[in-house]
């Protein structure tokens, strides 16, 4: 007699017990655990913590304000810290934003294993771009989430380790026009979740009526097909 044996495979989805937010003052009512470089720029764009001039709707409380007038000059500033990514799992970036004013500026995330350093910008070289607003991208709304009008928001690090989450802001001007930059963002967060795994289950399992002398247990449906092919049990 005849026996069709099959593996069977479960998919299962799990989380990380560090599923909540790794980024410490995310609230941005204070600096804290922030650092800051001002990277390639001799202008720094002036920061104001736990402000009140222009507050995000999708924030809570007050925010970090972040302002810019250059004029044939360039302001850059980096705000950053480090943390502990697993080469196991997924992380998701958001946070809200308002801005009033994005003339050849910006705001930009990173993920990169590598710190900001004075004297050098940061870029899609030295970190994954996770979050982007600015005058040459502007998103669809001046008061909303990076995750509804941004990019791709998440990152999957390659290996394990102490990585860097690092927000850039700032203006330039070449061409004796006036850059400005005038926002708020507030509730900064980087969650993480495990990815996907499939796992073998132990041992192999026979099929009811494998041996396909009869249809018993199998079921039938057309699908999107109005002929159906001709079937001979036990042909």
């Amino acid at each position: 007699m005849k026996h069709v044996n099959v593996l069977f495979f479960a998919l299962f989805i799990s989380f990380n017990a560090f599923a909540g937010n790794l980024l410490k003052n995310s609230t941005m009512e204070v600096q804290g655990d922030w650092l800051l470089n001002n990277l390639d720029a001799t202008v720094q764009p002036t920061l104001a913590w736990g402000s009140a001039t222009i507050k995000p709707t999708a924030g809570a409380g007050n925010a970090l304000y972040v302002t810019s007038t250059v004029t044939n000059a360039t302001s850059n500033i980096a705000i950053y810290q480090a943390v502990t990514l697993s080469a196991d799992s997924v992380y998701t970036f958001d946070a809200a934003y308002k801005y009033t004013s994005i003339v050849q500026s910006w705001c930009e995330v990173y993920i990169g294993a590598t710190a900001p350093t004075t004297g050098s910008d940061y870029t899609d070289l030295n970190g994954t771009l996770v979050g982007k607003i600015g005058g040459w991208n502007l998103p669809t709304s001046t008061d909303g989430t990076f995750k509804l009008n941004g990019i791709n928001n998440t990152f999957s690090p390659a290996t394990t380790g102490t990585y860097y989450f690092v927000v850039k802001a700032g203006a330039t001007s070449w061409d004796a026009t006036t850059a400005s930059l005038e926002l708020s963002i507030d509730e900064l967060s980087l969650t993480g979740t495990k990815k996907q795994t499939i796992t073998p289950l132990q041992g192999g399992g026979k099929l009811v009526n494998g041996n396909m002398e009869a249809q018993g247990a199998w079921l039938l449906n057309n699908l999107d097909a109005t002929v159906q092919p001709t079937l001979a049990w036990g042909s």
